[in-house]
């Protein structure tokens, strides 16, 4: 994926009073339909762009695992990670 590459987007309110959901190309239509995907008020979820989380579009759920995470971030994936092992474990033994 190339550095100006985007899936998804941030919509924010005309006014400028917000965050009004985040999206993947395909459900933005839906969405915001009548919508220009290029209006000032839509910022596009780069590769480049880094965050503490993966953002998610809010409609079908999918995962935008293709920016960078913050070390923050990274520390949660792996804490994340770590725990969903030892569940896995832990069911697999025999535990609840």
């Amino acid at each position: 994926m190339k550095a100006w590459d985007y899936e998804g987007v941030h919509v924010f309110a005309e006014d400028g009073s917000g965050h009004m959901g985040t999206y993947c190309n395909y459900c933005f239509v839906k969405a915001c339909p009548g919508m220009d995907i290029e209006a000032d008020n839509i910022a596009p979820i780069f590769a480049t762009d880094e965050s503490d989380y993966y953002p998610e579009c809010e409609m079908c759920g999918g995962v935008f695992e293709y920016i960078n995470l913050t070390e923050e971030g990274k520390a949660e994936v792996e804490d994340r990670e770590f725990w969903n092992i030892v569940d896995a474990n832990y069911t697999n033994r025999g535990g609840a």
